[in-house]
């Protein structure tokens, strides 16, 4: 079966320490940990990185799993 769409990206984990107020975007809630994810969906052109889109979210395994759950929905609505 011939292939019909195809597209690359990249998704960079970053583990941040929180100094303000943050917002977890899969479940909403204010995050009160001392550190949380973001994960950035880039692409490089030129030499030079740009962030397509980002989120933030909670350690646990739930929120990382909508974090990046939306981020991929957003990428496919973007380039689909």
């Amino acid at each position: 079966m011939p292939k019909v769409w195809s597209k690359s990206v990249r998704v960079e984990q970053t583990l941040w320490k929180r100094v303000g107020q943050e917002f977890c975007d899969a479940c909403g809630m204010l995050i009160k940990d001392d550190h949380f994810w973001v994960w950035e969906i880039v692409h490089t052109s030129k030499g030079r990185t740009f962030v397509d889109a980002q989120e933030k979210s909670h350690l646990n395994m739930s929120c990382s799993g909508g974090a990046l759950l939306h981020l991929l929905e957003c990428v496919s609505a973007q380039f689909g």
